[in-house]
């Protein structure tokens, strides 16, 4: 993974089981497309960084809103 996000090859190998997580958890509104939020979470882990230095770019989403997700996530047991 690099600074950039998720490669294709890592993108196919993560995509069936976030589709699956993705379609069984959605409460009715409309959520953020979930590649960039993936990236923002990836970069944060890797790095060790804080979430509000995470990239700004259409690769990764608002820190805020990758934050929510993996919370989400971990209660879930993804």
């Amino acid at each position: 993974m690099s600074k950039q996000g998720l490669n294709e090859e890592q993108f196919k190998i993560l995509e069936p089981q976030m589709e699956k997580w993705v379609n069984r958890n959605h409460y009715g509104r409309k959520l953020a497309p979930w590649r960039p939020v993936v990236n923002t979470i990836f970069w944060v882990l890797r790095t060790g960084a804080p979430w509000k230095d995470a990239p700004r770019n259409k690769e990764f989403s608002h820190p805020s809103t990758a934050h929510a997700w993996l919370g989400r996530m971990q209660s879930a047991g993804f």
